[in-house]
């Protein structure tokens, strides 16, 4: 059995304003944005007014105070029934608070107020996507992409709703095409690599991780490649890919999969060495590096270490110390 790690990669919502705009920066953040686009408009507000106002409420969205934040901005569009910019707003925070139908109005509202911009088509696209209606989020991704053609981030929200919908194939075009545009978008090519790995296209699959290693090694990226490798059973591969990954970090799960990769090649020094790493932490032995261990040991006929395992085993697992106990009385 190998370790896999899960991992989230997302971007930073961040609202840069001086006294003559407000602009978009299309990225969010770790701790639960999703990319909900505020304004990319080079004009001021209507009046000085309503720039105020809206200036007041914004911090609170800054914040994050989503109560603070929908209060003010609820009272905004009261006011400036007509201010796309607080009606989009107000509809970011329906959506952080998950009142989704809510969310949806507003950004309808702006579509009737300023139909040709793309920003309300977008965030509906995110909204439906997160109420997991993928083919209502591709509806109004595509609409964004015939207002603003070929904007990578767009394409590639259309391919993640298609690998959301387990249509792998199609998602691929959308992340190739996403590629062809940014190659930089390193979330678009772990997308991409994980569409390959749900169709069993391993050799693809370890393609994308090397050509993400090229522009940005990382311990994921290494990590993951090493479990592509170990999917092809090229175990040399999968080792050299581990020990690159633990050069970034320290991985309990790391660790383990490359005893095992030296196990499964017949190293068992070096296996045991790796297992030995991890084993008998102060925190908590780990079951299945001590099994292993075993077994090794009985491959190496040292049986009194092997019944050492055992023992260490009988406390953390019943099952393997019983399938070791079995093994052990044939000896």
């Amino acid at each position: 059995m190998k370790f896999i790690l899960s991992f989230v990669l997302c971007f930073f919502i961040v609202f840069f304003h001086n006294a003559n705009q407000f602009c978009l920066r299309a990225q969010s953040d770790e701790n639960g944005f999703h990319d909900k686009l505020i304004d990319n408009d080079s004009t001021q507000p209507d009046n000085d007014s309503e720039l105020r106002d809206i200036m007041y409420a914004y911090k609170y969205y800054q914040e994050r105070n989503w109560e603070k934040a929908k209060e003010e901005f609820e009272k905004l569009v009261l006011t400036n029934p007509s201010s796309y910019r607080a009606h989009l707003i107000l509809g970011n925070i329906y959506s952080f608070l998950d009142q989704y139908d809510k969310s949806i109005s507003q950004y309808q509202t702006c579509i009737r107020l300023e139909k040709n911009r793309y920003h309300p088509y977008f965030n509906l696209g995110l909204v439906y996507m997160d109420m997991k209606n993928y083919a209502q989020a591709i509806k109004y991704f595509e609409i964004t992409d015939s207002i603003i053609p070929d904007d990578f981030r767009v394409i590639f929200k259309i391919g993640e709703s298609y690998f959301e919908m387990g249509e792998y194939e199609k998602a691929i075009q959308y992340f190739k095409k996403t590629e062809l545009i940014n190659n930089q978008y390193h979330k678009n090519l772990l997308r991409m690599a994980e569409a390959y790995r749900k169709l069993n296209r391993f050799e693809e699959e370890s393609q994308v991780y090397r050509n993400l290693i090229a522009q940005k090694p990382t311990f994921t990226a290494y990590y993951m490649l090493g479990l592509s490798r170990y999917s092809l059973k090229d175990h040399q591969g999968e080792i050299e890919a581990y020990k690159k990954a633990l050069e970034y970090k320290f991985d309990k799960g790391v660790v383990y999969n490359l005893g095992v990769a030296y196990y499964e090649i017949g190293k068992l020094e070096e296996a045991l060495n790796e297992l030995s790493k991890i084993a008998f932490s102060d925190e908590q032995a780990n079951a299945d590096a001590i099994y292993y261990m075993a077994i090794i040991y009985i491959n190496q006929g040292d049986l009194s270490k092997a019944w050492e395992m055992h023992d260490k085993l009988s406390t953390l697992s019943v099952e393997k110390a019983d399938e070791i106990y079995e093994i052990l009385k044939k000896r």
